[in-house]
């Protein structure tokens, strides 16, 4: 659900429970130990699935950069948690020369020091992940939404030395300003809610200049509206210099 009619970001802030909550720590730790025993498929935001659902409007523009690149896939995953779409590829990627850079908040990232594996690395800030394994394409799914300025991180991504990225599952709207909201977990997944945007995919593609939409694609989450009645939908993007 996701409740609006706030002012400010910081309104929504203050309405929702917080996205660095332990709850949901201890919720994807918990489902991704159940992946690395190989006692279930897949998780994606703490839920579990029996089989691999490979997103493939991720996995396409990744690929194309190994390809370009020799086999050797060079990925900084921004809000990547404990590394979810790295291991949902791992068959897509054997045999590549994989240096996979999750970018977290610190809990996180303490986190995951237990779930790096020589291809797969934790990094508090962008400027760490690059220096570690200078990547060539960037990914964010799921993520900028729930970014007090999602704007000032893409621009910083798209300045970072990366020859693409990947925008997935993002609530926007053809609006000319963002909305703030608050998105209310189902409690059957865990008992969080925590501040988000309707983003507006005019401004949001605005804070990479020089870059282009090279594709377009939808998310997996079905079209909704807010509490007043605000209508969006998922998107996802490939962008690349101009």
């Amino acid at each position: 659900m996701f409740e609006d009619g706030f002012d400010s970001w910081a309104a929504a802030g203050a309405a929702a429970g917080g996205y660095d909550a332990a709850a949901i720590l201890d919720q994807v730790r918990r489902a991704t130990d159940e992946v690395v025993a190989g006692r279930s498929a897949m998780e994606r935001d703490g839920v579990l699935f029996d089989r691999v659902e490979v997103r493939w409007p991720v996995a396409g523009p990744l690929l194309w950069q190994a390809a370009k690149h020799a086999g050797s896939l060079r990925v900084l995953d921004f809000g990547g948690s404990l590394g979810s779409t790295y291991r949902q590829l791992s068959e897509l990627t054997i045999g590549l020369d994989v240096h996979w850079a999750v970018v977290e908040q610190p809990a996180f990232v303490e986190a995951g020091a237990g779930y790096a594996d020589g291809r797969l690395s934790f990094h508090p800030t962008i400027g760490d992940a690059v220096q570690a394994v200078a990547p060539t394409v960037a990914l964010l799914s799921s993520v900028l939404q729930y970014l007090p300025d999602p704007q000032a991180v893409l621009g910083e991504l798209s300045r970072c030395g990366v020859e693409a990225i990947v925008l997935d599952r993002m609530p926007m709207t053809d609006a000319a300003t963002d909305r703030p909201a608050v998105e209310r977990v189902p409690p059957e997944i865990y008992a969080g809610s925590y501040a988000t945007w309707l983003l507006s995919q005019e401004r949001l593609l605005a804070a990479a200049p020089g870059w282009r939409v090279l594709d377009r694609f939808p998310g997996i989450e079905p079209a909704g509206r807010t509490t007043t009645g605000v209508a969006f939908d998922w998107r996802g993007f490939v962008l690349v210099p101009e």
